[in-house]
Order: C-alpha cells, then structure tokens, then sequence
C-alpha cells in the first residue's frame, strides 16, 4: 500500500513539474520585414508610416523603402500602410517561423484630376505674386513630354504631374492651383519649339518648393516671370489642376 501511494505521489510530481516547465518557455519570437514601392514607377518610398496590430507598434519606411518589426510573438497580424499621396493598404500577416519576409508592398497613388483650358484661360505670369512658382523648362525638358497622342499624355504627363504633385503634399505644401502646357517640337514654324511649362499656385508662401526645384518671380534679375506659347498650325493642350482637398 505505502509502495502505491509513493508511486502515484511520484507520478503527479513529475506532472506537475512537466507542466510548469512547459508553462515556462518563452513565446517564440520573429521578425517581420519589407519594402514599400510606388506601384506606377516601382521606385522605393520612403517615409511611409506603417503600423502593426500589436502592442501599437509602428515605424516608417527608410530611404530605400526597406521597414522591419523585431521580437514579434508568432501569431496573425494587420499592418496597415500609410502616406500622403498614395491610397492607404492594409495586409493580413500570419508569422509562423522567426523571419516574414513580406518582400514588395506596392502603393497605389493618389490620381490627381485636371480640366483641359483654352489659351486664354491660363493665368497672365508677367509679375505674379509671392504665392506663384514655375519648374523650370529645362527640369521638365528632361523627360520628354512631347504630345504623341492622348494614351502618353494620359499615361507619362498624369504621371510626371502626379508625382510633381505628391512631394508637395509629403512635404506639407498647400497646394492651390497647378497649370500645364505641353510639349511641341516645331510649334508653328521649323525654327520654333514650345517647352512645356508648369506653374503652381500655393495656398501660402513657401520656401521648401525651392529644394524641389521650382523658381518664384525675381525682378532684379528675370524681365518676365512666365510667358505661355500658343501655336498656331498646331495647337498645344493646356491643363489645370486644382481638385487637392
């Protein structure tokens, strides 16, 4: 009888201590990363604030698009995406081991709407206020905005516009008004060429759209702010944006 009592005494010994042991270990643990990408030009964003359904965690993309959440308990999680400009995304996550690579998480841009204006309909720039600036001609130059039909206006200008339009807003730039001319390698006669020429409206005054590259009016130094073309034999397209609320 005493040899019984002693064996089942030291059956619910060891099961007791089993059950602390396993009671004891650690949740393991993981990491959860990624790169956040422009879904149009699949070039890197940065900035991009991101949170996590745990604990309230959060962090922001770095220059290279690259984020990352360490010591994250295995389990199912939300992270959601946000940024200025772009539309905000949220993903079903589900860590199983200690690395979740989540790879490329493309973002969707904001798409900025515009009304096609006449000539006349463009602002006259001679003298403007301290609220205008332009992107200079030889800035936009570079990316060839020639008029090859409505799919590459609609398509590479939307686009270039767009992206002109997001870095002020990620900057806290108000925006009020923007207008465009397009591109036309011999306006009205061979020797002739029309540029395209932007030109933004702020809200207020601000000194962060010179490190985007844009000029304001200088009369020590420019006769004329901004003088739109018009063509004669063959008529440019002009754009107004200014739907940003």
């Amino acid at each position: 009888m005493k040899n019984m009592i002693c064996v089942i005494f030291l059956i619910v010994f060891i099961t007791s201590c089993e059950e602390k042991i396993i009671t004891t270990l650690p949740l393991e643990e993981g990491t959860i990363s990624g790169y956040t990408i422009d879904s149009t030009n699949q070039r890197s964003l940065k900035s991009v604030e991101i949170n996590l359904s745990y604990n309230n965690l959060s962090t922001s993309s770095d220059f290279n698009g690259f984020f990352q959440f360490e010591d994250i308990p295995v389990g199912n999680y939300n992270i959601i995406f946000e940024s200025l400009g772009y539309k905000n995304k949220e993903i079903e996550v589900s860590l199983k081991d200690t690395l979740l690579n989540l790879n490329n998480i493309l973002l969707i841009r904001e798409k900025f709407p515009y009304d096609a204006i006449t000539y006349d309909e463009l602002p006259r720039l001679y003298q403007p206020d301290s609220t205008y600036y332009k992107l200079p001609e030889e800035y936009i130059d570079q990316y060839k905005h020639y008029w090859f039909g409505s799919y590459y206006d609609s398509v590479y200008v939307n686009n270039f516009i767009d992206s002109l339009i997001i870095e002020m807003k990620k900057m806290r730039i108000d925006v009020d008004t923007l207008w465009y001319q397009s591109f036309d390698f011999q306006c009205s006669d061979p020797a002739i060429s029309a540029p395209s020429k932007i030109c933004v409206k702020l809200k207020t005054k601000n000194d962060k759209m010179y490190s985007l590259n844009y000029k304001s009016f200088n009369p020590d130094r420019e006769r004329y702010f901004l003088i739109w073309d018009y063509c004669q034999r063959r008529p440019l397209q002009y754009r107004i944006y200014y739907k940003f609320n």
